[in-house]
């Protein structure tokens, strides 16, 4: 799941919070945060895979849900820290949202890359989370279904016998000689000059072979 998309969704939807709307990997932070105006957060709250139900192959159903955590200011009026009128107020802060929200396709994924929404967003409910003299916390919860798809993998482990490696001596402009430096990348610079075989060197009993050749060692 990604949040950004449901950010930017209800950034774009006209509700009552304009651009005070964000997204947060958990309510822990955002309630750590100073606070000005009304606020929306949209955080993750779940991800339920059921098992796979087919052979040969992956079919997986998944729920993602996430959640629309408002912060209401509570401290209009001596009468307001009771909370009354800021709760009074996710009436119409739930209709903005379900505006939005409710039955939306938000997953661009393409179906062949193995993940895509398999129905739109629902509501699924709410829950007060915090109420304090200055705010009130509540968080409304969605979510939608989803599938994961994908065919079977077989690896061989006889590609492990071997190892590639690409030995640089110094000196060398690469590793200087003094100082911590940038190794090179030998996955991407391997020139597969040397390869050592585990499997035959280990039935030639002449293992250590291989490492006959002195190496300078690189001392940072």
């Amino acid at each position: 799941m990604r949040l950004s998309p449901i950010v930017l969704l209800l950034r774009a939807g006209n509700t009552s919070f304009g651009d005070e709307i964000a997204g947060s990997a958990e309510f822990g932070s955002v309630q750590e945060d100073t606070l000005e105006a009304n606020t929306a957060y949209v955080i993750q709250l779940s991800e339920v895979a059921t098992p796979n139900t087919i052979q040969g192959d992956v079919s997986q159903k998944l729920v993602e849900g996430f959640g629309v955590v408002v912060a209401i200011k509570n401290d209009q009026s001596q009468a307001d820290k009771t909370g009354l009128t800021a709760f009074d107020s996710l009436f119409n802060v739930r209709k903005e949202l379900w505006k939005v929200l409710i039955g939306l396709f938000i997953d661009d994924e393409d179906p062949n890359d193995g993940y895509y929404q398999d129905g739109p967003i629902y509501y699924k409910g709410g829950t007060l989370l915090d109420i304090n003299p200055a705010w009130l916390w509540y968080q409304f919860e969605f979510e939608y279904p989803a599938m994961l798809t994908g065919q079977l993998k077989e690896y061989n482990l006889d590609d492990f016998n071997t190892l590639s490696a690409q030995w640089v001596m110094t000196p060398n402009a690469q590793i200087p000689l003094e100082g911590a430096g940038d190794l090179p990348d030998a996955l991407e610079s391997s020139d597969m000059d040397s390869i050592i075989d585990f499997t035959e060197n280990l039935l030639a009993g002449a293992f250590s072979s291989d490492f006959a050749a002195g190496f300078d060692l690189y001392k940072g």
